[in-house]
């Protein structure tokens, strides 16, 4: 579903103006994300997850924003989506997906690695660690970080890194050891 079946859904009226489907400049649309709770309901939920996909050419004309302005304003939305009370599992998957997809600009795949460690501490609380375990989504996670470690991108590996040694501490299946590697071989 793209932007323009958005339009149809029942959507609340910040996450109307968050897509640009209402005329609203950057400082408006970055405004409705606060005016969100963290019980957003299973429709704007839903919407908002997919606008973390779009790019900025697909965005409608009425109210478009340059690429870094849209970049922030998704950040804002996943790091709201990453708050709710209503936890979205699936959504450490939308970003390993994104973080792979090239046709994302780095800035934004950057940004997609930078919150995985947010997803995934409050998707498997330390306190329920297991060195084992055989949840896709988990391992799809932890596959995007460390192939992202060995990007010839630096700033896509530095942050990976980053991202990966903020778990190791606390993640028994997270190897500090390998983690460390990675970093020297950014040295």
């Amino acid at each position: 579903m793209g932007l323009a079946q958005l339009r149809d859904q029942p959507l609340s009226a910040p996450v109307r103006t968050i897509l640009g489907l209402t005329q609203a400049d950057a400082a408006a649309r970055s405004a409705a994300v606060g005016q969100l709770t963290r019980t957003l309901n299973a429709t704007d939920a839903a919407a908002l997850t997919m606008f973390l996909d779009f790019r900025p050419d697909a965005q409608e004309p009425a109210s478009p924003l340059d690429a870094q302005t849209f970049d922030n304003l998704k950040t804002s939305v996943l790091k709201l989506l990453l708050e709710q009370e209503n936890f979205q599992a699936g959504l450490g998957e939308h970003l390993a997906v994104m973080y792979r997809d090239q046709e994302h600009d780095a800035a934004w795949r950057r940004i997609c690695l930078e919150q995985m460690p947010s997803y995934y501490e409050r998707r498997w609380p330390a306190n329920h660690d297991s060195a084992v375990s055989d949840d896709p989504e988990r391992t799809l996670v932890e596959a995007a970080l460390w192939e992202a470690a060995e990007q010839t991108d630096p700033a896509l590996a530095a942050t990976a890194v980053h991202s990966l040694e903020s778990l190791a501490g606390r993640y028994s299946r997270i190897d500090a050891g390998k983690v460390r590697s990675a970093a020297e071989k950014l040295r």
